[in-house]
């Protein structure tokens, strides 16, 4: 530990029980590690403060639209805002969504803007449903809204950002191996790998795919019902 590396001065004990409240270097150390903030020079730490915001402003014009024509916001609008607002202060170690997000609050003060967010529902069969919850709490490419388990399956109330819907659906497709099915909050426009297949297009084949797993349902329920009188014969 130094007081000032560039003279090579080294800290006091007294300095280090002020500040540490223990005389201990090693556990002073640690201390520094695991909570100190890493030192940079003004020109380094200008140069990562002005890459934190270029990735911030990309980040608005990316995940966030205007309410009335839906269209992405110009770049140049974006950063015009920024300049205006007054103590603004880039962290270049947090997060890019988070401050983007507390930058678009108050960017809204000065013009109107929505995040261009979608709402949906995912639904798998039922021994799909702990891994597919697992995947939803920790994805960073949607949002739960609410959750829960019906007789049959699980079924999750997600958003999600415009940008991360590929993202999202590679994490689906990992978690159940293709066997899910994504909606929109309006219940009738499937989103998910079936979106190439007749049955998303054709209506008539649409309804029959439903048919069909619904039977298949109900055999399992057959089966398993069966079983259980089985079981319970002398």
């Amino acid at each position: 530990i130094f007081k000032d590396i560039k003279k090579g001065d080294r800290p006091s004990a007294a300095d280090i029980e002020k500040a540490f409240e223990f005389t201990d270097v090693d556990k002073a150390v640690d201390q520094v590690l695991l909570k100190g903030d890493f030192q940079l020079s003004v020109a380094e730490r200008k140069k990562k403060t002005d890459e934190k915001l270029s990735q911030i402003i990309t980040f608005i014009g990316l995940n966030f639209m205007e309410p009335k024509t839906n269209l992405p916001i110009p770049r140049t609008r974006i950063v015009n805002g920024i300049d205006q607002l007054k103590g603004l202060k880039v962290d270049p170690f947090r997060s890019t969504a988070t401050q983007a997000d507390e930058i678009g609050k108050r960017l809204k003060e000065q013009f109107p803007m929505i995040k261009n967010e979608v709402f949906g529902r995912v639904s798998v069969e039922m021994h799909l449903g702990a891994a597919t919850a697992a995947m939803i709490h920790s994805s960073n490419a949607c949002h739960l809204v609410k959750d829960d388990y019906t007789d049959d399956a699980y079924v999750a109330d997600i958003s999600w950002l415009c940008n991360d819907y590929a993202r999202l659906i590679a994490d689906l497709t990992k978690s159940t191996g293709g066997q899910y099915e994504l909606t929109q909050d309006t219940g009738s426009e499937i989103i998910n790998n079936e979106a190439t297949q007749p049955a998303a297009r054709d209506p008539a084949a649409k309804q029959k795919v439903q048919k069909q797993r619904g039977d298949a349902r109900d055999r399992k329920r057959s089966e398993s019902a069966g079983l259980d009188l089985e079981a319970q014969a002398p």
